[in-house]
């Protein structure tokens, strides 16, 4: 490039002084980072006779274009490297040439050094970390790095406990893909969105003679019954009654099963209440077969926030009625 910047009243140089089309930013993107500058050394004066007075350059630069605010002397080399530059910032870079009177050319070409920053940011209700690849961002702890035009960097989330990964936004990543690669051009930020886990409603309850959701009348003895729910069942006879209370988590319809032991003194027809929110239906059950499984009693709406009641009454001796455990299932 040609300056016609006189220097003095008999000598004018002219200053050909190029800098890389593409500025070399360091491989590591230290912070704070470093830009190095080379350019082409003149050989001519203005008037095209030949340049033997050349002593050295200055490296203009500042964080805006023009009007340079710092400069280094960098003595008779044809490349610089300026080190410390403040991360996140744009620098401009310009060169002039000076000779032995100290006489110093007009500015060179103008070249900026840009950092392409990526930023991740997180959303949603829940929580989680995203790392990249190559290495610079812990989104967790640290949420942005500067990286070189032309990288291409993976980003990967890691859902907390309790939360899940539901997508991104921004920045060239879209979609709920488990990793979002990009090329890097210019300053991006990506949005990593993560949801807190509704707790899973409580589908199956099941209420064992023993659990303290349940209550009787009268004498309930340990049975002989073989195949009980859980540790043992329990018999009674003469008008005696045990009922399990079920409290539902949510509203809706429930199976409710019956488990009891078969004994050859059962009773073949022992009255069951169930209690749901649409009333109360009586049922009975032959107790001397089907023991030791579930028993499908039927389908029955409950609501969230109400105790219901399962009751079995007992028949008279010598007959003998067994109370085990109650199954609810939500099935819709």
């Amino acid at each position: 490039m040609e300056f016609g910047h006189r220097l003095n009243k008999r000598t004018v140089l002219l200053i050909c002084l190029i800098l890389f089309t593409v500025i070399f930013l360091s491989a590591s993107f230290a912070f704070p980072y470093s830009v190095t500058l080379s350019w082409n050394a003149p050989t001519k004066n203005a008037d095209g006779t030949p340049l033997t007075d050349l002593a050295g350059y200055k490296v203009y630069y500042r964080t805006s274009s023009g009007n340079y605010s710092q400069s280094i002397n960098v003595g008779n080399v044809t490349t610089r490297t300026v080190s410390n530059l403040t991360d996140g910032i744009d620098y401009y870079f310009a060169v002039t040439a000076c000779d032995t009177s100290g006489n110093e050319s007009g500015y060179s070409n103008e070249v900026s050094a840009q950092q392409n920053i990526l930023t991740v940011t997180k959303g949603g209700t829940g929580t989680g970390t995203v790392a990249s690849s190559p290495g610079g961002i812990v989104c967790g702890s640290d949420c942005s790095e500067a990286y070189k035009s032309g990288t291409v960097v993976t980003l990967t989330p890691v859902a907390s406990t309790g939360s899940t990964f539901t997508g991104w936004s921004g920045g060239g990543c879209s979609g709920n893909a488990p990793q979002c690669s990009l090329t890097i051009s210019s300053s991006a930020v990506v949005a990593a969105n993560f949801s807190s886990l509704t707790p899973r409603t409580q589908t199956e309850t099941i209420i064992d003679n023993r659990d303290s959701a349940t209550s009787r009348t009268g004498s309930w003895n340990k049975s002989r019954g073989s195949n009980p729910y859980g540790r043992d069942s329990v018999w009674g006879s003469n008008g005696e009654t045990f009922t399990w209370r079920f409290s539902p988590s949510s509203d809706g319809s429930y199976e409710v099963a019956l488990w009891w032991t078969v004994y050859e003194d059962r009773s073949t027809s022992i009255p069951v209440d169930i209690n749901y929110s649409g009333g109360k239906v009586r049922l009975y059950l032959n107790q001397r077969k089907d023991g030791g499984k579930w028993n499908l009693l039927g389908k029955y709406n409950f609501k969230d926030g109400t105790t219901y009641d399962v009751t079995v009454i007992s028949q008279s001796y010598p007959t003998s009625t067994c109370a085990d455990a109650v199954k609810f299932t939500l099935v819709q």
